[in-house]
């Protein structure tokens, strides 16, 4: 997904579990890289580019195609 953002893994957590609550997600807090992401900005001047998807809805999508039957 290029959002043009950086998701930490605290968003990532926050939007497996509002499908899952009770989901066990274990994943490293951070570290001291700073974050990295694809920069968009010259594909939405030139293109008009806007991202249809934000964690929340790709995280969604993903569980449920996973949920029937699919693999990784």
């Amino acid at each position: 997904m290029a959002s043009g953002r950086a998701t930490s893994n605290a968003e990532i957590i926050a939007a497996i579990k509002k499908v899952v609550p009770d989901a066990r997600v274990d994943l490293p807090t951070g570290g001291t890289t700073p974050p990295r992401h694809l920069d968009i900005t010259r594909i939405q001047q030139d293109t008009g580019y806007e991202p249809a998807y934000d964690t929340e809805r790709a995280v969604a999508e993903y569980i449920a195609w996973l949920r029937t039957g699919n693999e990784r």
